[in-house]
């Protein structure tokens, strides 16, 4: 694991932090989860390169990501996270369009959170986004989805 992380950071040196969540937080929760061991799992750096580089240039959302990476542990590495990306379509969604969509309904299912946002209570913002996430089975990118919201809350 050691050497795994040694390899991976050196393709993103500014980014330890994001390195180490991915190998050392989740890669080792999927791989005990599984009972599989780095070695049997077949999983190595390209993997987690592919996996890190999906992340940062947001094609994948970290929900998405956790999916993933317990899919390469799953088929042992035979394939990229590329590659299983696009076999089941776990890309990111950025049509402003679909995502409009998913945030009125998201509104209109639960008039409760919109009521307590907009008296102050802040945090029904999360509940929205949680309800946005579940409508779109976590593909829509959290950022867009709270500004759509904040747009739509605010009219």
């Amino acid at each position: 694991m050691a050497e795994l992380f040694e390899k991976v950071v050196k393709e993103f040196p500014n980014d330890v932090e994001l390195v180490v969540t991915w190998i050392r937080n989740e890669l080792r929760r999927s791989l005990n989860y599984h009972k599989v061991n780095l070695y049997e799992s077949g999983i190595n750096e390209k993997h987690m390169i592919e996996l890190i580089k999906l992340i940062k240039d947001e094609v994948i959302s970290q929900k998405i990501a956790k999916e993933l990476i317990d899919e390469l542990v799953i088929n042992r590495g035979k394939k990229l996270p590329t590659e299983i990306v696009e076999e089941k379509g776990l890309k990111v969604i950025k049509d402003d369009n679909f995502l409009e969509k998913a945030v009125e309904q998201a509104i209109n299912e639960n008039q409760k959170a919109v009521e307590d946002y907009l008296s102050g209570k802040k945090e029904a913002l999360n509940f929205l986004v949680g309800q946005v996430m579940k409508l779109t089975k976590g593909r829509a990118e959290p950022k867009k989805v709270v500004e759509l919201l904040r747009q739509k809350l605010v009219k």
